[in-house]
């Protein structure tokens, strides 16, 4: 999966700048040819569903009779429908805002209705429908402590699992969440924890979010705001793996700041930007022009008490969508235009560039 994990960064740098003249000179084109890359490597079985017949959750490993271990292979890891669905959608999407009639796109157009479905076993998401294990293939779930979330891979950085998910979706995503942090943390590296953080946060689980940060500074942050690969802090983490040896790396702290970045704003893909969705109860904070999908720049602040104000600056015209984060959904603003969806508590309007659109909770 790693070339279509690579390739949501240039669709996910689209979706936050709009920058058509990207995708026109060069970006489409590469999303393009990773797509034919999977589309000439899924396989067709009886039914029509395409399948990803030999591939590997990254690092996973299990055990022989001798307790040996070695490296698990599988079909359909979740990882990878997850990132070839993603890979597709933004070539489809591409396509569009380009206007191209390109056989390709509608080749993953199709091969979208055909993907597998997610691995489920045990009421939780597993690293492969079926694992190729040393006795004999079984579904693919791995019952053991593992640095790397990559059965989480729908939640972040997909977004096929979310706090706009329906309710039973996001209830798998925060079971499977708990079950991979339910065996353990002893093999957990820097940036597992801040992985884990960005996920915690896409699920709306505040507390998680901020547990798994805190553990990342408390085992892994060095001197002058530097992370480390292996702890430095006996009981947290890889610490008896490694000794203590510290290895700077810089992903857990860039994972981090994305981390931070989530617990405080995420506009979901239904289109509905949600201000602190990840942030313990009671806890201040505040931020500025932080970017969101749809090239819109976000600022707000909150006390101990709630959200004190909203504001929402669109760099391109489209239609934004504001959950309300207040009793009942109100809001109070001076911009014409804005209307209110009292099903969702959802705050809607025309968006014009440049202009800033500010919200405060009823008097």
């Amino acid at each position: 999966s790693v070339t279509a994990w690579t390739a949501q960064n240039v669709w996910e740098h689209y979706l936050h700048t709009q920058d058509v003249e990207m995708l026109r000179n060069g970006g489409y084109d590469f999303l393009r040819d990773c797509a034919q890359l999977y589309l000439g490597l899924l396989v067709d079985d009886a039914e029509g569903q395409l399948n990803i017949e030999l591939s590997h959750s990254p690092e996973q490993i299990w055990f022989d009779d001798g307790g040996r271990r070695y490296f698990a292979y599988g079909r359909n890891p979740t990882i990878d429908i997850s990132c070839i669905r993603t890979l597709f959608e933004s070539v489809v999407a591409g396509s569009h805002v380009l206007r191209k009639v390109d056989p390709v796109a509608d080749a993953a157009k199709d091969a979208l209705k055909r993907l597998p479905p997610l691995p489920v076993h045990g009421g939780v998401l597993a690293d492969y429908e079926i694992g190729f294990f040393h006795d004999g293939d079984r579904p693919g779930t791995f019952p053991h402590c593992h640095r790397h979330p990559s059965r989480l891979m729908p939640v972040f950085p997909g977004r096929q699992i979310g706090l706009h998910s329906p309710p039973e979706t996001l209830d798998l995503g925060r079971r499977s969440f708990r079950e991979f942090r339910s065996y353990g943390e002893e093999g957990f590296t820097g940036w597992s924890y801040a992985y884990q953080a960005c996920i915690a946060a896409r699920l709306g689980l505040a507390e998680d979010a901020e547990q798994c940060l805190e553990r990342m500074c408390e085992g892994f942050l060095l001197k002058g705001m530097l992370t480390s690969h292996n702890s430095i802090t006996p009981g947290v983490g890889n610490y008896e793996l490694f000794q203590g040896s510290p290895l700077f790396q810089i992903d857990a702290l860039l994972g981090s700041v994305a981390a931070v970045n989530e617990m405080l704003i995420q506009r979901t893909p239904d289109g509905v930007i949600r201000v602190f969705p990840a942030l313990p109860a009671g806890r201040p904070a505040s931020f500025d022009s932080l970017r969101v999908p749809g090239a819109a720049l976000v600022s707000a602040s909150r006390d101990a008490d709630g959200v004190e104000w909203i504001s929402v600056c669109a760099e391109q015209a489209g239609e934004i969508a504001l959950a309300s984060p207040w009793p009942g959904g109100a809001a109070v603003t001076d911009h014409a235009g804005v209307r209110f969806s009292i099903d969702e508590n959802v705050l809607q309007w025309s968006a014009t560039p440049g202009t800033a659109y500010r919200f405060t909770p009823p008097a």
